[in-house]
């Protein structure tokens, strides 16, 4: 055999033996993988089955002593697990057992050990240490929380947007709706899910952001409506004779949301005949929302306005009942846009009717 093909078989048994090699290496990596993996839901499994009586405990006076105390000899590498435990029942809880779980995580050092992570250079340990620090609700809290709605990370943001909302200092109000505009860095349903732990609070700080910030009236409009704020009618009423017709727009989807009175009721009507084709429709909304039969006769007409206009007053006039109905069935009979919005919304509306008896 010639040299040459002795050489070529030799590398080939070579190059065989090393690929086998290296394949039972990563057979012998993955099963030891999975059995590390194993070994710690095992652990995880039986230090929560140990210590998950003990922050049960905290709950009752009685042996909420006891329980403090046995948490103050809990070894340090079984901290964190405990850790977890007092967070998963401070996330479904409130009133006195918060405090007292409040103080066992202070007994286990672990207050101590989230504030320092908030400044960890990976990124879900300070995310993981907001979350935390928010479910404490200790006063004082937010102070320490605050510079991350600025951190270079988005999930430490929307963690501390969270955190904040769940310690309850209405101080970072303002804070919170300074974000609002700043899509990229925020997301702003985590934003007005946090807002929303504040109730009316929440109304006084967003008017006087709204006065100092005119170019995100729109957006704050839209975020009375979302919060409901009922209290902030009268400067939504004055929202709806803006100059800048998505102020308007926005002011009469708020409407639509807290709520038509007797006085919003005129500036509702005046706003059917908007110049802007969006803020009539949102007007039409309000209407509809509001469910007055006697504004029957000034959303009627609106069936043959613009697509925008003539589809929120099909659906307005659904919700009015027997007289919306029937101004839709006078509607269905002619052509047109109007008429054939008017049959598919009558189509709807008998779709959604629960069938009769068989």
């Amino acid at each position: 055999m010639p040299l040459f093909l002795i050489w070529v078989r030799d590398s080939l048994v070579v190059i065989l033996v090393a690929g086998a090699a290296a394949l039972g290496l990563l057979f012998v990596s993955l099963v030891l993988t999975r059995l590390w993996l194993m070994a710690g839901d095992a652990r995880a499994r039986r230090r929560r089955t140990r210590y998950l009586p003990v922050v049960a405990a905290l709950g009752d006076r009685a042996t909420a002593g006891a329980a403090l105390a046995a948490l103050g000899k809990v070894p340090r590498a079984h901290r964190p697990a405990v850790g977890r435990l007092l967070l998963e029942a401070m996330r479904v809880t409130s009133g006195e057992y918060v405090d007292q779980l409040r103080t066992g995580a202070s007994t286990l050092g672990l207050i101590d050990v989230w504030r320092q992570q908030l400044t960890s250079r990976q990124w879900w340990r300070r995310a993981e240490a907001a979350q935390a620090l928010g479910l404490l609700r200790k006063p004082g809290i937010s102070d320490v929380l605050l510079p991350l709605l600025d951190d270079p990370h988005e999930d430490v943001r929307a963690a501390a947007v969270g955190a904040l909302g769940l310690a309850g200092d209405p101080l970072v109000i303002p804070a919170l709706l300074a974000r609002l505009a700043d899509e990229s860095r925020h997301q702003r349903v985590r934003i007005i899910e946090a807002l929303q732990q504040f109730g009316t609070e929440v109304g006084p700080p967003l008017l006087a952001h709204a006065d100092a910030h005119p170019a995100l009236v729109p957006l704050l409009a839209h975020l009375v409506g979302e919060l409901r704020l009922t209290a902030a009618a009268e400067h939504v009423l004055t929202w709806t004779q803006d100059a800048n017709a998505s102020v308007r727009a926005a002011a009469f989807q708020a409407l639509g949301t807290i709520g038509v009175d007797g006085r919003a009721f005129y500036y509702v009507l005046k706003g059917l005949s908007d110049e802007d084709a969006e803020t009539r429709g949102m007007a039409v909304r309000a209407l509809g929302r509001a469910g007055r039969e006697d504004a029957l006769p000034y959303l009627e007409p609106l069936l043959h306005d613009e697509w925008i206009v003539a589809a929120q007053t099909a659906r307005a006039l659904r919700s009015l009942g027997g007289a919306g109905v029937a101004a839709l069935e006078r509607a269905a009979a002619g052509l047109g846009m109007a008429g054939e919005l008017a049959r598919h919304v009558l189509w709807e509306r008998r779709a959604a009717q629960p069938a009769g008896p068989a």
